[in-house]
């Protein structure tokens, strides 16, 4: 069964809008068949409308979330997608390029994507916990249910231990005897946590690349001070084909920064 494409398109910044879009220009080499469906994350006015459009030309179905003054956390738009949507599904970020198809890929787990490592992060100076990356994310919605019913006889819960939420990202402080370390937890980072799931081959990273913080790269850049973000983004802009394997440097730069 073909999975469906979820894309949650945000525009914080009009400057940032070709990321939004760059999806769009390579999307059906990656899904030629596959139903997308794009949810307006609290667009307004011009970036409204040039998301709309980008998603007629590719055949995709637009609809809308969160508002202008309220947009839609990304985790518990996942969290949702995953509870209410039948069927398969794959989430995919807009500051992506696809090289090569990857509508047929199948996995035996209920979540396959890229696998990154846990790192100090220099813009948020917590401890990034390693997780499967949102940017192109496969869920199996069944194999996924019956992988967290096994979590979950791991452990006893109770009203005095409740599990978190393990969509949505979070921040949490560990008190040790040089101070304190805050662990971030990336968007579906505990649910890998908890059920684990399957790490894209570098083949399968071979057949697209991502961004990184195309939306709000203005804001993560200046703190990135060994990487030229705005360069690899123009580039892409540009021309998609021209970063082709970008995420061999950006696994580079994670290694650099590995804890």
């Amino acid at each position: 069964m073909t999975p469906t494409v979820h894309i949650l398109a945000s525009c914080l910044d009009l400057a940032l809008l070709p990321s939004t879009l760059l999806v769009f220009k390579t999307l059906r080499i990656g899904f030629p068949t596959a139903k997308v469906v794009v949810w307006c994350n609290g667009l307004a006015g011009e970036a409204d409308d040039a998301v709309k459009q980008a998603a007629h030309e590719v055949g995709a179905y637009a609809t809308y979330t969160g508002s202008v003054i309220a947009p839609q956390v990304h985790g518990q738009w996942m969290a949702d997608r995953i509870e209410y949507e039948s069927g398969p599904l794959v989430f995919v970020d807009t500051d992506m390029v696809f090289h090569a198809p990857v509508e047929g890929w199948r996995f035996e787990t209920g979540i396959a994507g890229r696998y990154l490592r846990r790192y100090l992060c220099p813009f948020t100076r917590c401890v990034t916990e390693p997780r499967l990356h949102t940017s192109l994310l496969f869920v199996d919605p069944d194999k996924l249910a019956w992988e967290m019913d096994n979590h979950e006889r791991t452990f006893h819960e109770s009203p005095f231990n409740p599990l978190v939420d393990l969509w949505p990202a979070v921040t949490l402080p560990e008190r040790t005897r040089a101070g304190v370390v805050n662990h971030f937890y990336d968007t579906a980072c505990l649910a890998y946590q908890a059920v684990g799931g399957t790490a894209f081959t570098p083949e399968q990273l071979d057949a697209y690349d991502h961004l990184f913080a195309g939306t709000y790269v203005t804001a993560l850049a200046p703190a990135l001070t060994d990487c030229d973000l705005s360069a690899l983004h123009a580039a892409a802009h540009r021309d998609p084909a021209s970063i082709r394997g970008a995420w061999r440097s950006q696994n580079d730069w994670y290694a650099r920064h590995a804890c």
